[in-house]
């Protein structure tokens, strides 16, 4: 028994990463196997038979820009880290990077994928600046949708005026002394990672440290409205997909809706292939308060995925093939 035991654990460890993206797609698949069996096939066929073909097609078309917004960040980032670099490798970078990340835990494996088309490059700052990518996104939708959460909370769950206002004004007053900080301040930044200078990692690593410190004012400030820009494209795709699905619903109101979407799956870990299953199980909770049916809340999301991960995952899926 304690030789069979050592044998699947040693199997476990040597095919670990193939392991975790098996159970990511069983967990995807179970996920949408499930909210499909509660809604019923019939009214996702039927749904998609009464949509408004132009919305969709509006919200694919929204990728390009969506795409372009995501790669002059990354561009922005590169030039501040490696210097001058060729667009093409920026772009190729970019794309690799989604491919490895829609399939690995967390989407860690997009850290490494933006590393096979800048091979001149140490794996470990471009390790970093996908970090800073990534932090300025993250902290842009932090900021976004925790208000808008507010407000949802407020408006649907009835809590009083009061703790609604003074939870609204001090989550803003947070991250509005943040950014001060951080756009007007910048050594804070040094401050906070100036213990981290006489550590062994940073030594050997001094360059991938040094870019962290090289985010001033005006680099911070640049980020996150390339951040923003990319969110607030995101979330009228979103939109203008429930529109396919219910022409009658208020725009602004889905897509408020649609932040408030993507803020509460941020918060969750990433368990299934792309988050998938996760969005749709939220989209179906979130936007049943604004009259959405689940058919047509599952839809949307599930379309969103498709363009805006699953695509551009595609394209990179190819673009590295082709390169190799």
């Amino acid at each position: 028994m304690h030789t069979v035991i050592t044998k699947i654990s040693k199997f476990i460890e040597l095919n670990k990463k193939q392991l975790i993206a098996i159970a990511k797609v069983i967990v995807a698949a179970g996920f949408i196997i499930y909210l499909a069996t509660m809604i019923s096939f019939s009214e996702i066929i039927n749904a998609y038979n009464e949509s408004e073909p132009i919305y969709i097609f509006i919200a694919a078309v929204l990728l390009i820009p969506n795409l372009f917004m995501q790669f002059l960040k990354w561009e922005y980032i590169c030039s501040l880290s490696f210097g001058k670099l060729g667009r093409s490798k920026i772009f190729y970078s970019l794309m690799h990077g989604m491919s490895a990340g829609i399939i690995t835990p967390f989407g860690v494996g997009e850290y490494v994928g933006r590393s096979f088309a800048l091979k001149d490059q140490k794996s470990i700052d471009i390790v970093f600046a996908t970090f800073i990518d990534k932090m300025f996104s993250l902290a842009v939708l932090m900021f976004f949708g925790s208000l808008s959460t507010i407000v949802f909370i407020h408006r649907f769950y009835n809590v009083d005026a009061l703790i609604t206002t003074g939870l609204f004004l001090a989550v803003f007053s947070i991250f509005a002394i943040l950014f001060y900080l951080l756009l007007y301040r910048p050594k804070f930044i040094g401050f906070l990672f100036k213990n981290l200078k006489s550590s062994k990692f940073s030594k050997s690593n001094r360059s991938s440290f040094q870019l962290i410190k090289n985010v001033n004012n005006e680099n911070a400030l640049v980020l996150s409205l390339f951040s923003a820009s990319a969110l607030l494209i995101s979330s009228v795709q979103f939109a203008l997909l429930v529109m396919a699905f219910v022409p009658g619903v208020l725009f602004f109101e889905i897509l408020w809706g649609a932040i408030v979407v993507f803020f509460t799956k941020a918060l969750i870990p990433a368990i299934s292939l792309g988050d998938l299953g996760v969005r749709e199980g939220l989209s179906i909770l979130i936007f049943d308060y604004f009259a959405v049916s689940s058919p047509d809340a599952f839809n949307s999301a599930t379309l969103i995925f498709v363009i805006n991960l699953l695509i551009p995952s595609l394209i990179g899926l190819i673009l590295l093939t082709k390169k190799s």
